[in-house]
């Protein structure tokens, strides 16, 4: 392994850390049938933060340059507000409530 390259030029962090995302994605899919008719507020918070990194991790270390890329930001920006309303308003209210 050349240590000249910096660690996000690397292709092992891309795909590797993508890999782990999406093996935590579908472990919160697998759950999701058991998960759907439970009264907890919180029940969807898991695909929706993994969805949040997912995006995230594509937008900004997979997905090349140009107007493609801009749709992936511009997407993972607005299912990172979307998460954090979810997650600090219904996903919570459970615990402090």
């Amino acid at each position: 392994m050349d240590t000249s390259q910096a660690l996000t030029e690397r292709w092992q962090w891309r795909y590797g850390f993508l890999a782990v995302l999406l093996l935590l994605f579908l472990r919160d899919l697998w759950d999701l049938p058991h998960r759907l008719h439970s009264p907890a507020a919180d029940r969807f918070e898991g695909i929706i933060l993994t969805q949040m990194l997912v995006l995230n991790h594509l937008a900004f270390w997979c997905v090349p340059a140009g107007r493609l890329r801009t749709v992936f930001r511009v997407l993972a920006c607005a299912w990172v507000v979307f998460g954090c309303a979810y997650v600090f308003t219904r996903g919570f209210s459970g615990f402090i409530f």
